[in-house]
């Protein structure tokens, strides 16, 4: 796990399949990590992370720096998540709603499951929805509510 380039990164960006919802030229490129589909946001002319099955890319010619078996039991934002650590205290996930209502259910439950296993983290999911661990937590609300 070590020799993963998020390995130390304190912030990660997950970037899914769907429309886009981050700057990812505010994150470097260690904080990135592009998941299945999502590797087509990638620059093409720079070295990525991309983890997945290829089921949504398709790119017979693209290396994925880990492959899953597409017969797996779990989704690969769920293998994704599985890669990070207590290390990683902020979290944002672009392009992981908008799709399927079914896959975004999906995809909250391998959030809070995440969050369950490291509470010292945080999850901000696309443009306005942000997911804290169980507990206590304070929150400023600035603008409307």
């Amino acid at each position: 796990m070590k020799d993963l380039p998020f390995f130390n990164e304190k912030t990660v960006c997950l970037i899914g399949p769907c429309r886009q919802t981050a700057e990812l030229n505010q994150f470097t490129k260690n904080q990135l990590i592009f998941v299945d589909g999502g590797a087509k946001y990638r620059d093409k002319n720079q070295q990525c992370f991309t983890i997945g099955d290829n089921d949504s890319l398709n790119e017979k010619e693209f290396a994925f720096d880990i492959l899953f078996n597409p017969k797996k039991d779990f989704s690969d934002l769920k293998g994704a998540l599985g890669l990070l650590t207590s290390k990683q205290e902020k979290i944002f996930l672009s392009g992981f709603s908008g799709g399927r209502f079914d896959h975004f259910l999906c995809v909250l439950g391998d959030c809070f499951n995440h969050l369950d296993e490291y509470p010292g983290s945080i999850i901000f999911l696309d443009d306005n929805v942000t997911l804290f661990p169980k507990g206590t937590h304070q929150i400023e609300f600035v603008g409307d509510f």
